[in-house]
């Protein structure tokens, strides 16, 4: 908003009220009949977002339709709607209205989610209006953040202002209808080409759109529809102009009656007149091509309407004559066109006097901001405008009569475009095209104080009676237009363009008015046309088609050129983008790209060293053919159009293409290769068969059959492949195959071995007449036959592929083989029959009879045990024994069967016991022959006592030790049993182990065997066990012994309490030594990483417990803690913690087991370092070394060095033009050399007549010889001029009369010069006079030196000189000196006449003393009498040249830097002045604050220490409890609680279980005590903590209530309007408990409650921002507590905050981390709102009796859902009663805690609110008084 009035905003709606009429106070709705759109009026204070936003989410249902509206902030676009309307009320005095310039400051658009949201409304710095507009002369303006617009006034005149995102508004105007049809954008009168929306109903290939005049007079159609997409199409709107109305129809469905009009007129400069009858000539747009149907009105009140309007330039231009003579004001103009009207304010006027345009803008800002923000950046047509000047009295009075009186009546204060300049006591201009020079500045008031005018000083005049004042403060802006030639936008820019020619957009500023004659010439010749585009500052340029380039290109505008060579013009280059590729035997190809020529004589297509044939354009600029000659593999190709050659193009001829080859054997052989595109040169090609070369390649039939020889190869499978000049065939498959083979029986079946052998599936196998084929399978090297059937038998191997691969027959005999035993484990005691089963038991052999027997363990058996069934089976018949692994073989002849093994039952054990020092093993197939049956116990076999079938006894003795148990008969060994002894642990351990371990502890008892009888280790195995936290697992203890039974263990590192038992063998666990503690961990430092670079840290620690430690750097947790040593732990930080405020380090926290470690300075980050130049864009900057890492082909320390590009000599000179690749000159016609710095000359000077000079392109003739080219012959001395005529051919002169000689050179002299007096010069005709006389006949006496000329007068009769008082000497040619220089001060120059002072004199006639250094300008003043500095404030030393520093820096305190100015103090000391004393550590930020007299810190309550470091804890903890005074923490002991352990927690009364609603409400029963927190709202902050969005919780709306158990609540709910989903789940601990969330334990008390909060789908504003969950939390005021009156407090902390009453302390306790998107662990922390925070507002509490707290939980962005989990609790201190005032604490609960999710009573308005605004700045403070909570 530009005019702050200094009231309140009571003063404001006051004058509203005055000139609008009566505010309503409800809402109003009415339709207006035009446009059958409704409006609804809000009187609902509101800033301009909110109005948008609130407006786009309601509807409303058009009563006589039905129809359901959707609603946005009200868009005016037409005069007739706006005055509608105000007749009707709807307009009301401060009203929100649609409109925003927030994408660019002073380029407004209607508001998003209207019809017409984004289509432009107003440009500033044209003053161009759209549709239509009401800011007048004062608004819009550009101050900062002012983007959103609503109804204003002043003095009677309404008009529209724009104002920032803070200013609240009474109301604002909502409008429903529109956004339901589809929508035209207005359109010049020239006509134009639409965008035409929202036609996702219609099928837009049948669409019909028709315009009607408002008099349906004439229609016309929206021509050339071309559908964009689904919902958007283009259309044609022709010239016109006027209003109408328009319908969309496809033939199925139409739209309602939409109005439209063309543009507004747009007035852009002025030729003024004043007096009746005179003409006006008025310039812009949009004035359309019909005289008739425009009126004009020039001026306020009184105006003058202007007449006989003609259009002198259609759209653009236009003359009226004044009806009357103007006595106010020329303007505003009026101008209506078919009734589209518009008000300047703000048009330029033309001053004729100096050509120049003149505006007046009524900003109220500042010199610079007017300078650079308006005058800058405003325009008429094509001219930039600069800061304006009065620089006459004509232009002061023209102005003041053309600005329009403004909209409050106070009269224009311009700024002015000058400085004063001290030196010369006169104004200049400070910028513009005068800049520098002097200004006649016009003003009339002439009694000024100049004294304190400096060049900084700035101006303003008073435009009523023209006095002049110097000014700091606001202003209006004064913005003069021309006098600067064109100039583009961006020098020494090339514009490329196809050689097809096309558009160029020259951005120009300058470029002149509709009037000046512009000229845009190509390449200094072409005249091209061009459109102008005023708004965008464009010259839309079309270029002709042509090649190469650069070309100039200028612009002239009237008289004035752009500066030469500034923009260029260069065609592209061809680019190649495809080629057909041919055979090899050459044919037509193809080439497409983009870029190519339209002809085809300028271009060249060339395929390696050779051109291709026959080229022919096949489409112009994009496609040739050509004929390509047989060839084979890569071509580079290019194509060069004209004199510009494209990239390289790499071709390829078709590939070679295999059809069919033979297969070949592994001894090598012929290869024969049938296919196309071989070529005709077999040295070009190469065969390869897998990775063999197949050499001598020959050509059999050109590009279709080639052959090679093949050498040894292994027989298998190949890919073979041709390759012809590089390029690869496909890979055709073949086999190289073997004939060598072998044959091999594996049991039952048989192996083929070979090398290369086919698949089984192509050969046919048979063993003697079986054919085997099926049962084979395999390939390669092997082939296996197997399940072969029983009509096999011995036989020739038989192998054959197809009928062509015979292999060679090979006879077998097959071996007898045993493939199964029917009975391997026998009785011990009766006899077994067994059946062998096997193959090839056979009785002949090829016709061979065989002998068949059967052997066991080596011995043959009696026939009798034995019978052969058939070839497949045999019998066996064994008796029973002992033993194992007996073998049974069968043999036919000598061939021997594989063996089968049987063996006899096992001894086994079944158990074993111990009574005393008898063991008893019992079991089964004990042999009782002691010769048989060993046992062995341990290392040792005992002496048995007892042997039978089942038991075996035996005595222990003292060498019995543990062990294994087990009993051989014969060679067979039963199972193993283990016999182990139980240990026992004595109960003392001794010594306490020490946290920092391991610490050796010794441990005793019985049986604690180390090793079995054997010396083999047995497991016997000490644990401990934590105790400090539940559920913790035993682990191993390493122990050691060298007394037996007795133990040193060595204890590890650890903290509270544990247990030790013992475990031998794994499963027996002695009894259980508990009670046992350890000591406390101890903090020191920690390794630097650099910020922002997560990784592993290293921590100086001691005293801690593997898997029991947190580490946190800075109040984030660190993780993947590892314990490197006993005084060393590493850990996984993030390296995203600031350093707190003041502080350069982050604290180190270490807690493990429950004790915590602490130190506050422990960790600082790497430095990191800027790169030289950010390495200049060509290199990447390492900003640990500052080193930088330079790209490819770019060097030095900044990588600023192209070493790519060669440089031309002296860079062609300017005359020709550099090829950097070669770094060779291509110079232009008139110059040559290798830098083209010689100029040639015309016909080389015609051989030798002449020398040509190469610095300057002439020749320099021989004598005889002249002429441009030396080709004409001279005369003698040219004959003298015009004394003789010269014959060019013979060299001859013919003289006049006067003169003679050869060279007509002889002259006669006047009187002959007086005989003696002098003599006469025939070469002049003049006398050369003696030196007494002269005169042209010597007649006269001389003067010496003729006193020198005006120095003095001459007596031609006596020959002296008569000097003039400037000069003296006999010849006047000494200067004389003023004051003859003061004697000694200085020496007098006789040729200058100035004085050269010595040093310590200056002045014209060295008068005045020198100061040193002239005391450096403004820096002092110099005595000229003493020569002494008398030096400003800021400055001190002989010459002023040191810069003071405040107070001197106190003395010592600090040393002064007299080249800034500013102490650097010592560091005891800071301050400007440094006289404020340094605190430690400057207490430690905000902990304390710092006395600066005595620099002693005064700690905050909380904190102590000398800098305020350490954390107290409250009351001490009342000494029943340890305080961490890292954090403030108290650890209570047993039986006590509360913040300060003041609470006995052993007596806790039995109440009734908590009451959950169906709102989420938790009630806790108890004594006459409340204290209430509820989850209030969730909201959305930027980066700058400013609200973005607020969801209210009283707004949700429940999906989902399920109780699932009686102490577990699920509740979910959403939000009108909004995507958000809130989710919670609430449980009740009856008991204490621990629990985990997001990896972190969290101990419940009794009788709490935990909330887990879940929120997803939150739609982000940005990725930067951050969402609060907000809890508000409630209690009394004032409690009584002991008879004594208690004020509530509380407590925030990182992650809990406390409130604290007379009789309770009620805790929240968060987790340190929430769960992003499921898996993401983020850190967050506790923030108390401000009391000024806006939320506090919306609770609604009793400031006078209750005490609130509004706390907020910080979680980042997240992309799904964000996870939070507090816990609530508290502990009251009841009284039982002893005396009136005397009471003893227990330990009680609230008698009411309430926790809920809900905050009040729904409300109709809706539940969120949207703040959008830029990140990059700070918001301005709200210009109107709001009201804010104190």
């Amino acid at each position: 908003m530009l005019w702050k009035l200094r009231g309140d905003q009571f003063v404001i709606l006051l004058f509203f009220i005055i000139f609008f009429g009566n505010v309503f106070s409800q809402t109003i709705s009415i339709q207006n009949p035009q446009n059958l759109h409704w409006y609804q009026v809000y009187n609902d204070l509101q800033d301009g977002i909110n109005a948008t936003l609130i407006c786009s989410q309601k509807t409303f249902t058009d009563s006589t339709t039905g129809e359901v509206l959707r609603g946005y902030l009200a868009t005016f676009t037409s005069e007739e709607e706006w005055n509608w309307a105000t007749a009707n009320n709807v307009v009301k005095a401060a009203a929100w209205l649609s409109g925003s310039d927030g994408i660019k400051t002073g380029v407004w658009a209607w508001s998003n989610g209207s019809p017409e949201g984004g289509q432009p409304m107003y440009n500033l710095y044209f003053d161009k209006c759209y549709t239509f507009c009401l800011f007048g002369n004062v608004e819009p303006n550009l101050i900062l953040n002012e983007h959103w617009v609503h109804t204003s006034g002043s003095n009677g005149v309404a008009y529209w202002n724009n104002n920032n995102y803070k200013a609240s508004i009474p109301n604002y105007i909502c409008e429903f209808g529109g956004l339901e049809e589809p929508f035209i954008p207005t359109s010049p009168t020239q006509g134009s080409k639409v965008i035409v929306s929202n036609l996702s109903a219609y099928k837009i290939a049948s669409l019909k759109i028709t315009f009607t005049s408002r008099d349906t007079s004439s229609t016309f159609l929206c021509s050339g529809i071309t559908q964009i997409n689904s919902t958007h199409a283009y259309c044609n709107i022709p010239v016109g102009q006027g209003k109408y109305k328009y319908v969309v129809t496809d033939g199925i469905k139409t739209s309602k009656v939409q109005y439209w009009h063309y543009e507004l007129p747009y007035v852009g400069g002025v030729f003024t007149a004043f007096t009746a009858g005179q003409t006006v000539t008025i310039t812009g747009a949009n004035f359309g091509t019909d005289n008739s149907k425009i009126s004009i009105v020039l001026g306020g009140s009184p105006n003058v309407t202007c007449n006989s309007i003609k259009i002198t330039q259609a759209h653009e231009a236009l003359t009226c004559v004044l009806g009357g003579t103007i006595t106010e004001k020329f303007l505003p103009v009026t101008i209506d066109v078919s009734g589209s009207r518009f008000i300047s304010y703000k048009a330029a006027v033309y001053y004729p006097t100096n050509f120049r345009y003149y505006s007046g803008f009524v900003s109220s800002s500042t010199f610079d901001l007017s300078m650079n923000n308006y005058s800058a950046q405003l325009r008429v047509d094509g001219q930039v405008g600069h800061i304006g000047v009065f620089d006459s009295q004509a232009l002061a009075t023209f102005i003041a009569a053309s600005l329009p009186i403004p909209v409050t009546k106070l009269e224009w204060l311009l700024w002015q475009n000058v400085y004063y300049d001290p030196a010369v006591a006169s104004f200049k201009y400070l910028t513009g095209p005068k800049k520098n020079t002097n200004c006649p500045l016009y003003y009339t008031n002439t009694a000024i104080d100049k004294s304190s005018w400096s060049t900084a000083t700035r101006f303003i005049i008073f435009a009523n009676n023209f006095t002049i004042m110097a000014y700091g403060g606001s202003a209006s802006t004064f913005t003069e237009f021309g006098g600067e030639g064109p100039t583009f936008t961006y020098p020494n820019k090339v514009y490329y363009v196809s050689p097809a020619g096309g558009v160029v957009n020259l951005q120009i500023d300058n470029y002149g008015t509709v009037f000046s004659q512009i000229v845009v010439t190509f390449n200094q010749v072409t005249q091209v046309p061009f459109v102008r585009d005023f708004i965008a500052g464009e010259l839309d340029t079309t270029i002709p088609a042509g090649f190469d380039g650069p070309y100039s290109i200028s612009v002239k505008v009237d008289d004035l050129t752009t500066p030469p060579n500034t923009q260029s013009i260069q065609y592209y280059a061809p680019v190649i983008k495809s080629i057909t590729r041919i055979p090899t035997t050459g044919g037509l190809v193809t080439i497409s790209g983009d870029y190519f020529s339209n002809v085809i004589t300028n271009s060249i297509i060339t395929f390696g060293s050779i051109q291709c044939i026959n080229p022919a354009m096949l489409t112009a600029y994009s496609a040739m053919t050509c004929t390509l000659p047989a060839g084979t593999g890569q071509q580079s190709v290019t194509l060069q159009v004209s004199k510009q050659i494209s990239p390289a193009y790499l071709y390829s001829y078709a590939s070679p293409v295999i059809t069919s080859a033979n297969n070949v054997p592994n001894i090598g052989g012929s290869l024969t290769i049938d296919g196309t595109n071989f070529g005709t040169n077999p040295a070009v090609i190469k065969v390869t068969v897998g990775s063999y070369s197949c050499g001598n390649v020959a050509m059999v039939t050109p590009q279709t059959r080639i052959t090679c020889v093949m050498p040894l190869a292994t027989a298998t499978n190949y890919n073979l492949v041709v390759t012809v000049s590089n390029l690869d065939s496909n890979a055709y498959p073949m086999y190289v195959f073997t004939s060598a083979r072998g044959i091999t029986q594996v049991g039952a079946d048989i192996t083929i071995e070979g090398t290369g052998m086919p698949s089984t599936s192509l050969l046919s196998i048979l063993l003697g007449s079986v054919n085997i084929s099926t049962y084979c399978n395999g390939g390669g090297s092997e082939i296996k036959c197997i399940n072969l059937p029983t009509s096999v038998v011995s036989g020739n191997l038989q192998m054959s592929k197809g009928t062509t691969d015979i292999y060679p027959v090979i006879a077998f005999t097959l071996s007898p083989y045993i493939s199964a035993i029917s009975n391997q484990m026998l009785d011990t005691i009766s006899s077994t029959t067994i059946t062998l089963t096997g193959r090839y038991f056979e009785s002949k052999t090829f016709e061979t009879t065989n002998t068949i027997v059967v052997a066991q363990d080596g011995e043959t058996l009696p026939s009798s045990s034995y019978k052969l069934i058939n070839p497949q089976t045999m019998e066996v018949y064994i008796n029973g024994g002992f033993g194992a692994n007996h073998i049974l073989y069968i043999l036919v002849g000598a061939r021997s069967s594989n063996g089968a093994i049987y063996s006899f039952f096992a001894p086994e054990l079944i158990s074993i016991s111990q009574v005393g020092s008898k063991v008893t093993v019992s079991g089964r197939n004990f042999s009782s022959d002691p010769s048989f049956t060993t046992l062995t116990f341990g290392a040792y076999k005992p002496t048995l006592t007892l042997i039978n079938s089942n038991t075996i006894t035996f005595d222990t003795t003292s060498v019995s030790r543990n062990g294994d148990v087990y009993v051989s008969v014969l060679n067979q060994k039963s199972n193993t049993l283990n016999f182990r002894l139980t240990p026992s642990l004595d109960s003392q351990i001794l010594p306490k182990p020490n946290i920092n371990g391991p610490t050796p502890i010794t441990i005793t008892g019985q049986y604690l065997y180390k090793v079995d009888a054997t010396g083999k280790a047995i497991a016997l195995d000490f644990y401990y066990q934590f105790t400090t936290v539940e559920n913790t697992p035993a682990k191993l203890l390493d122990c050691t012994s060298s007394v037996e039974n007795k133990y040193v263990c060595s204890m590890v590192s650890g903290y509270g309490y544990f247990n030790i038992y013992a475990i031998s063998d794994g499963t027996i666990k002695t009894n259980v030594i508990s009670g046992l503690q350890y000591v406390s961990p101890i903090v020191g430092n920690v390794s630097s990483i650099y910020y922002q670079e997560p990784g592993i840290v290293k921590v100086n620690v001691s005293n801690i417990a593997t898997g029991q430690t947190k580490i946190s750097i800075g109040g984030d947790d660190c993780s993947s803690v590892t314990i490197i040593d006993s005084n060393t732990a590493q850990c996984y930080f993030q390296a995203n913690t600031l350093y707190p405020e003041g502080k350069n380090s982050l604290n180190l926290s270490v807690v493990s087991a429950g004790l915590s470690g602490y130190n506050d300075n422990a960790f600082v980050y790497l430095p990191l370092f800027s790169c030289p130049n950010d390495c200049s864009g060509h290199g990447t900057c390492d900003p640990k070394t500052g080193l930088c890492h330079c790209d490819t082909n770019w060097n030095k320390t900044d990588c600023s060095n192209d070493m790519t590009l060669i440089d031309c000599p002296n860079n062609c000179s300017g005359n020709g033009e550099c090829n950097r690749k070669t770094g060779l000159c291509s110079c232009t016609q008139e110059w040559e050399g290798i830098d083209c710095s010689n100029r040639t000359c015309p016909n080389n000077c015609n051989g030798n007549n002449g020398e040509c000079n190469v610095l300057t392109g002439l020749c320099l003739c021989t004598p005889e010889w002249e002429g441009i080219d030396c080709s004409n012959r001279t005369c003698p001395n040219n004959c003298n001029g015009e004394n003789g005529e010269c014959n060019v051919l013979t060299g001859l002169c013919l003289c006049t009369p006067e003169w003679e000689g050869t060279d007509c050179s002889n002259r006669t002299c006047p009187n002959n010069c007086n005989g003696n007096n002098g003599e006469c010069n025939v070469l002049t005709g003049l006398c050369s006079c003696t030196p007494e006389w002269e005169g042209i006949d010597c007649s006269n006496r001389t003067c010496p030196n003729n006193c020198n000329g005006e120095n003095g007068e001459c007596d031609v009769l006596t020959g002296l000189c008569s000097c003039t008082l400037a000069w003296e000497g006999i010849d006047c040619s000494n200067r004389t000196c003023p004051n003859n220089c003061n004697g000694n001060n200085g020496e007098c120059n006789v040729l200058t006449g100035l004085c050269s002072c010595t040093q310590e004199w200056e002045g014209i006639d060295c008068s005045n003393r020198t100061c040193p250094n002239n005391c450096n300008g403004e820096n002092g003043e110099c005595d000229v009498l003493t020569g002494l500095c008398s030096c400003t404030p800021e400055w001190e030393g002989i010459d002023c040249s040191n810069k003071t520093c405040p107070n001197n820096c106190n003395g010592e305190n600090g040393e002064c830097n007299i080249l800034t100015g500013l102490c650097s103090c010592t560091p005891e000391w800071e301050g400007i002045d440094c006289s404020n004393r340094t605190c430690p550590n400057n207490c430690s930020g905000e902990n304390g604050q710092c006395d600066v007299l005595t620099g002693l810190c005064s700690c905050l309550n909380g904190f102590e220490g000398i800098d305020c470091s350490n954390k107290t804890c409250p009351n001490n903890c009342s000494n029943n409890g340890q305080c961490d005074k890292s954090n403030g923490k108290c650890f209570c002991y047993s039986n006590w609680g509360g913040s300060d352990c003041s609470i006995v927690t052993t007596r806790k009364p039995d109440l009734p279980p908590p009451i959950i609603d169906e709102n989420g409400q938790t009630i806790f029963p108890g004594i006459n005590l409340n204290i209430s927190v509820s989850i209030t709202h969730l909201r959305e902050i930027d980066i700058n903590d400013e609200s973005v969005k607020v969801l209210r919780l009283r707004d949700i709306v429940w999906v989902e209530r399920s109780n699932i158990s009686s102490n577990y609540f699920y509740y979910k709910g959403t939000f009108k309007n909004d995507s958000a989903i809130f989710e919670l789940v609430i449980k009740y601990f009856q008991n204490a408990d621990t629990i985990t969330f997001a990896g972190e334990q969290l101990d419940m008390p009794d009788n709490s409650i935990k909330y887990q909060v879940t929120i997803s789908n939150w739609d982000f504003a940005s990725e930067t921002n951050n969402l609060q969950a907000v809890y508000y939390s409630k209690t009394g005021l004032v409690t009584k507590h002991k008879c004594d009156e208690i004020v509530s407090s509380s407590i925030v902390g990182t992650n809990d905050y406390q409130i604290n009453t007379g009789e309770a302390e009620f805790n929240a306790k968060f987790a340190s981390k929430v769960i992003v998107d499921k898996n993401l662990y983020s850190s967050t922390y506790i923030t108390a709102l401000q009391s000024d925070d806006p939320l506090y507002n919306d609770i609604g509490s009793n400031v006078d009796s209750d005490y609130s707290l509004l706390t907020a939980i910080m979680t980042p962005y997240f992309r799904k859902q964000v996870e939070l989990d507090p816990l609530f609790s508290s502990l009251i201190k009841t009284s039982e009663k002893v005396s009136e005032c005397e009471t003893t604490e227990k330990w009680k609960i609230p008698v009411i805690v309430v926790l809920s999710v809900v905050g009040g009573v729904s409300v109709a308005t809706a539940g969120f609110f949207v703040t959008k605004h830029k990140l990059a700045s700070k918001k301005a403070k709200d210009s109107i008084s709001m009201s804010t909570r104190s």
